[in-house]
């Protein structure tokens, strides 16, 4: 099972169904997604069913290793990454297909898929995406305003 993650609820992530609609113009995907492969260089991946109120650890381990083991998740499912500290990696590689029927019940678990046996719809795609196009753009953060001199010297000298 993956580890819930609840001290990050409520920020970032993209749902599956913005992430195809943004970058894969044309694909289908009314039933979501088997995720095959996640960057696991630029962060820890994790996902979650209830629109960022919880999140869960993505097991890399389990879907980049050889074979065919993948990550069910429907359109509304969100996707992020909390990427490593003083990485200078901008982008991450995701390899997904859509699914041919709705995961229902198995929203969010580890399955194996087929490899040869998908139509047309559903072959690998592969994305190579910016940190901000899998997270979304964080909020604005309001500063405090210095209120002295000393202070606005500092912060000019700074930038």
């Amino acid at each position: 099972m993956a580890a819930r993650t609840d001290g990050d609820a409520g920020v970032g992530g993209r749902s599956i169904a913005e992430i195809v609609t943004m970058h894969c113009e044309g694909v289908l995907a009314p039933m979501g997604v088997i995720v095959e492969f996640l960057d696991a260089q630029v962060g820890t991946w994790q996902y979650s069913l209830d629109d960022g109120e919880s999140w869960r650890t993505i097991r890399t381990d389990l879907i980049n290793r050889p074979g065919h083991m993948g990550l069910a998740l429907e359109r509304a499912a969100r996707l992020r990454v909390l990427p490593f500290g003083g990485g200078a990696r901008s982008g991450a590689r995701i390899v997904f297909h859509a699914a041919q029927r709705a995961p229902g019940e198995g929203n969010g678990s580890y399955r194996a898929y087929a490899p040869d046996d998908r139509g047309d719809a559903a072959h690998s795609i592969t994305l190579v995406l910016s940190l901000g196009a899998i997270n979304g753009m964080p909020p604005a953060v309001a500063a405090s305003r210095p209120r002295n001199k000393r202070a606005l010297a500092a912060q000019a000298s700074a930038a």
